[in-house]
This record gives C-alpha cells, structure tokens and sequence, in this order.
C-alpha cells in the first residue's frame, strides 16, 4: 500500500463527505461503488481523497519508518481506482470515512478502523 492515492483515491472539505449525508465530494453517491463511477465522478472523488491527504503528490513519513504516498497525478489516481473491480462492494462512502478517520495523515490508514474494508481489498 506504498501509493495509497493509486489504490483509494484518497482526497475537498469534510462537510462533503460526513457520515450523515446521501452524497459525499462534489455530489458524488455515498452509496455508488467505486468501481460503478464513471469518469467524472472517478476524477472528483480521486481531487477530494488526495486533497484531503495533503495534495497530490504528497508523502507522510511514518513514525517506526516507512511512508505513504498520495497520488503524483490526477490521471494515475483514477487509473488506480480501476484495483477497485477485485472489491465491487466498496462504496465512496466507505472511502469518505477512511478518509476522514485518518485526519489527512496517510499513516494511519493501516490501522483505522474506518479503513479496515479498505484495506481487506488489498488496497
């Protein structure tokens, strides 16, 4: 899970993507699979996940070592939301609230719970 972003399209404002909407970034379905989006939505969701990590192209260095990596560009976040097909249950929802659970640090995404059906995928 080296590039985070190429996997989840991690990144807007958390008032587009809280748990009690129908809606998460910029209109996008919370209940919508990821990989049901089509290319629009794939790149609004893919700005909001990075945005929210810190940008694209951003690193977070790991206490213990290591580090995660956002997106270097749009085009390579929504090629990578195509890994999303091995899990078709996954919903943006369920990206929003990694996302938000991880308060923009990309380290945390291992070991929030919030992240766990991300991470069950293999993402």
């Amino acid at each position: 899970m080296k590039y985070l972003g190429s996997a989840l399209v991690f990144l807007m404002s958390l008032s587009c993507g809280g748990k009690g909407g129908n809606t998460g970034p910029a209109g996008v379905p919370r209940s919508a699979t990821i990989p049901s989006l089509d290319a629009t939505q794939s790149a609004v969701l893919c700005d909001w996940v990075n945005n929210s990590l810190g940008g694209y192209g951003s690193i977070d260095n790991c206490d213990g070592g290591g580090s995660r990596h956002a997106d270097s560009t749009p085009q390579g976040c929504v090629s990578g939301l195509r890994d999303f097909g091995a899990c078709p249950s996954v919903t943006v929802g369920m990206l929003v609230d990694c996302i938000n659970a991880t308060g923009g640090d990309m380290c945390r995404i291992d070991t929030e719970p919030a992240c766990a059906p991300i991470i069950q995928c293999g993402l």
